[in-house]
């Protein structure tokens, strides 16, 4: 009887000093959700900004996130690398060519935050030091050639038309499940024009975490 209740006072003694770290802010609530959510392959998943290089690394950088719009919801990050050429048929330009990303051979896959995974003008000279001419590519940063483009408009193949400058483009592809994205342009300074469906599947959420 006497043990259980030290049990109970150490676990009433532990509680406060929680709760005063957090009313401090020594524990940011924030950080609590973090360590105890873990993403599921179901929870909402996407890509939201990604580079190119001159010798046609692609760089995404996306985020997984619990669903939640309360305090509870939390969002993970995460940064894909690939080099789609390598699985590309040169000769077939004028077709749309599918590609799994996370089937790709070439993937890297890291977690993390933010600041450590996509500020790539950042810390490029000491993540990829021997890559140049890196090019945003990704559609929120278009001043020009923004589309909304559709699934039933790819099943149709209305595909849209590719601005010519910069060299890569990327269109979302809307209500598309998976998520899907619609790469046109030239992966590499230099090489040909390619027509490229990224299909972003969840597997590597659950193999990261």
């Amino acid at each position: 009887m006497e043990k259980t209740t030290q049990i109970l006072r150490y676990l009433a003694v532990l509680g406060l000093l929680l709760c005063s770290f957090v009313l401090s802010g020594c524990v940011p609530m924030v950080v609590v959700r973090e360590l105890t959510y873990r993403p599921s392959p179901s929870d909402p998943y996407e890509i939201w900004r990604a580079l190119i290089t001159d010798s046609g690394l692609l760089l995404l950088c996306g985020s997984v996130d619990n669903g939640r719009e309360s305090m509870e919801g939390v969002i993970r990050y995460y940064n894909l690398a690939l080099r789609l050429e390598e699985t590309l048929d040169p000769q077939s330009s004028d077709v749309v060519q599918v590609v799994q990303i996370n089937e790709h051979p070439s993937l890297e896959m890291i977690k993390g935050y933010p600041s450590d995974l996509c500020q790539f003008d950042r810390k490029r000279a000491t993540m990829r030091p021997e890559e140049t001419g890196w090019t945003e590519i990704f559609l929120d940063n278009w001043d020009d050639g923004y589309v909304k483009f559709y699934q039933s408009d790819l099943e149709a193949g209305n595909l849209p038309i590719a601005p010519a400058a910069p060299r890569v483009v990327i269109h979302r592809v809307l209500e598309s499940d998976p998520p899907a994205y619609l790469l046109m342009g030239r992966l590499r300074e230099g090489g040909p024009e390619q027509t490229v469906l990224l299909i972003l599947g969840p597997e590597h959420i659950e193999a990261m975490w």
